[in-house]
């Protein structure tokens, strides 16, 4: 018999948590390898819409209010942004369910009141009209409007 067959079952359990445990601490890095970023900001997000020509409209007009144009278009999906962004995409889905929530931070209060006036013009509800909100915060100054999907678009100054 060699020497690891003659542990007792004692040191082998001993053992073989002694190897998980050196796996577990080679599998987690060291706070310092990882740098992370100081403020993450969203990149791009979907909103999936049933009417797709409807959608179109409306947020071309509403979101046009506020400075943000069609970057990108396919037939069945076209990307927002200011300038050469396509932060904000809307997407042909039949499926769609609708009654999401979307917020887009301006620097001016003005533009809060221009997207609400462009979006209602569009075709739509409002569901907050420009003004502080206190209870989101001191300096929180939003509009909020639904498409004809049931969606809440926001849009927020903190100045």
């Amino acid at each position: 018999m060699n020497a690891r067959s003659k542990r007792t079952g004692k040191q082998k359990a001993k053992a073989k948590a002694k190897t998980k445990a050196k796996a577990k601490t080679t599998a987690r890095q060291p706070k310092s390898a990882i740098r992370h970023t100081r403020t993450v900001v969203l990149d791009h997000i979907s909103l999936p819409v049933r009417d797709l020509k409807t959608a179109r409209a409306f947020y071309s007009a509403a979101l046009g209010a506020i400075g943000m144009r069609i970057n990108l278009d396919f037939s069945t999906a076209f990307g927002f942004g200011s300038r050469d962004e396509n932060i904000f995409w809307l997407t042909r889905d039949r499926k769609a369910s609708g009654h999401g929530h979307y917020a887009f931070r301006v620097e001016h209060r003005e533009e809060v009141a221009a997207f609400h006036a462009a979006a209602l013009a569009a075709g739509g509800k409002d569901h907050g009209k420009p003004g502080p909100r206190p209870n989101y915060g001191s300096r929180y100054y939003a509009a909020f409007v639904k498409d004809g999907e049931e969606n809440n678009i926001e849009v927020v100054c903190y100045k």
